[in-house]
């Protein structure tokens, strides 16, 4: 892919923001206390959409 003339490579760091940490942290929390009481987690992949 690196010689083609045709594509453009970029690196993946959408996800880089000054708050991500704080973020995935809230997420993991809320994501453990659910998992906790046995409720539906949040951000599940959905394997039958392939995301």
């Amino acid at each position: 892919m690196w010689k083609l003339e045709n594509a453009l490579l970029a690196p993946h760091i959408a996800g880089a923001t000054p708050h991500y940490d704080d973020r995935a942290v809230d997420l993991f929390r809320e994501n453990l206390r659910r998992y906790l009481r046995g409720d539906d987690l949040l951000n599940l992949v959905n394997r039958e959409k392939g995301y």
